[in-house]
């Protein structure tokens, strides 16, 4: 008896502590990779739903997003938009399409939204606006019940070209984007999910720091050989076809997040929306060690626990 009992609480307890959640992010390349990793994480800790829906156009500004808006508004066959959706109680079921943001806004109900600037525009606030106030608008009209967050993102590699062009390092980089963020946050009193926060964490933790590699070494690579990246989250190689020239070649990134950053990233986005430690979730990749999703997973959580949110 004493058995069945212990049984029924434990089952009680489940049920009380269990939390479904509709999500829809929207966002660009910044927001997809949250999207693909987040799912997997999610689905690893008992009594955790998600419902996650992402729309995104590569490297797409809080303007563009905008203007979109505009667009389907007068035309709702316009679907520039890659819209994806994923429901952990079935990960069998992800499905991908065309849409626009329109119809997502009309036609369902969710519990969070997310929004961000796109990475080139960071870190300048007078690219915000007037567009995230025009876009937070609909958003409030279509959807009052969701709660509107900001994704926080992170500063480029220390070795990226565009901070060459732009005269800054990739810390100024992270202070002023968490200062346009900020900036925005404090003004509807919207939380951050703090990715950008939990890159600078892993950057000043990691006990293998990066060293940028020697280009001409990595012109010298042939296919598959590659190049390993320790001691950062953000930046990779891979083997692809070159936009222009059409010939595969070594194609390197030093803006999106590697392998690495992926899963953090989906760990600060759990930890974030579920209200749950980032150390609760058991999935690890194939390709990382048990050690290495540990220190990830470390990371993300002192991110969420530690970041001051805007005006609190």
């Amino acid at each position: 008896m004493k058995k069945v009992l212990f049984f029924l609480l434990v089952s009680l307890c489940s049920i009380l502590s269990a939390k479904e959640l509709r999500v829809l992010a929207i966002g660009n390349s910044f927001s997809a990779s949250a999207v693909r990793s987040l799912p997997n994480l999610a689905a690893s800790v008992p009594g955790c739903r998600l419902i996650l829906t992402g729309a995104s156009i590569g490297g797409c500004s809080l303007e563009r997003h905008w203007n979109e808006w505009r667009k389907a508004e007068k035309d709702p066959k316009h679907k520039p938009y890659g819209i994806s959706f994923c429901d952990t109680a079935d990960l069998s079921g992800k499905t991908t399409k065309r849409g626009n943001v329109n119809e997502l806004l009309k036609n369902n109900k969710y519990d969070i939204i997310t929004i961000q600037q796109n990475s080139a525009n960071s870190w300048k606030y007078n690219t915000y606006q007037p567009y995230a106030d025009n876009l937070i608008a609909v958003i409030k009209k279509y959807q009052p019940q969701a709660e509107i967050v900001i994704q926080q993102t992170w500063s480029y590699r220390c070795d990226s070209r565009r901070l060459t062009a732009w005269k800054i390092d990739n810390t100024a980089m992270y202070g002023k984007l968490a200062d346009a963020y900020a900036k925005l946050a404090k003004k509807y009193s919207f939380r951050m999910i703090p990715t950008g926060y939990a890159v600078q964490i892993f950057r000043a933790k990691t006990p293998v720091k990066f060293v940028s590699p020697d280009f001409k070494a990595l012109e010298a690579l042939k296919n598959p050989e590659q190049h390993a990246f320790d001691g950062e989250v953000v930046g990779y190689c891979k083997w692809g076809k070159n936009r222009k020239t059409k010939k595969i070649c070594l194609l390197k990134d030093m803006s999106h997040l590697n392998f690495h950053g992926e899963f953090m990233q989906g760990a600060v986005w759990f930890s974030f929306l579920f209200d749950q430690p980032a150390t609760a979730i058991k999935f690890v990749p194939r390709g990382m060690s048990a050690e290495q999703a540990k220190f990830l997973l470390e990371c993300a959580q002192e991110a969420v626990s530690t970041f001051k949110q805007p005006g609190k």
